[in-house]
């Protein structure tokens, strides 16, 4: 590093210049150090925040599993370097916050079905990152389950239905091949009556 120059600053990042009680944001390529300057280089290339499954009580006392990916980035590196001291701890919180308020009240079968969005709550996440420095760029839902005990009496029911499915057809096929039979021995019955009346 130079005694008169910056880092180089590469595309996906900024220097925050920080003189006294200024501060300013340079972009790419190189600049020349001002005299008692600090300085701190910010990469604004896209954060993956992957969220540790959320156990959420629901209705009907069911305990669901849900988890995110929260994509961001930084978008004012001054904010995001002063405002926080853990600035993805903050939108990590908010989305939390809003799954839950966004999970609690459903059923179990509209959960497993994925039948929510946190679209309403999307003002409150984002005013949460601008105020940090970030952008959220997209929230995706990860997984959905639920307790060990419900996925295995949904897991049953659904052997249940399927069992029942396959007992139904095999109770079909059987009487279609008795009407078969019973159509080939009145065929043959008949056949030996007409005989016999010649």
């Amino acid at each position: 590093m130079s005694l008169f120059r910056t880092p180089f600053v590469l595309p996906h990042q900024r220097l925050v210049e920080y003189s006294g009680n200024q501060s300013r944001v340079l972009g790419p390529g190189r600049h020349p150090r001002r005299w008692g300057a600090r300085y701190e280089l910010v990469d604004c290339r896209l954060r993956r925040l992957a969220m540790v499954t959320q156990q959420i009580q629901i209705t009907g006392g069911v305990d669901a599993r849900v988890s995110m990916v929260v994509d961001v980035r930084v978008v004012d590196p001054i904010a995001w370097l002063g405002t926080a001291n853990d600035p993805e701890g903050v939108v990590y919180l908010a989305v939390q916050v809003a799954l839950r308020e966004v999970v609690a009240p459903l059923d179990l079968d509209t959960v497993m079905a994925r039948g929510f969005s946190l679209d309403e709550h999307r003002a409150t996440i984002d005013a949460a990152a601008a105020g940090v420095g970030l952008e959220v760029v997209s929230l995706v839902l990860k997984d959905v389950g639920a307790d060990l005990e419900v996925e295995q009496a949904r897991r049953a029911a659904y052997l249940a239905e399927a069992n029942a499915r396959a007992d139904l057809e095999k109770a079909r096929a059987e009487a279609a091949a008795t009407r078969v039979r019973a159509n080939t021995c009145l065929l043959y019955t008949s056949d030996a009556a007409d005989d016999s009346l010649r």
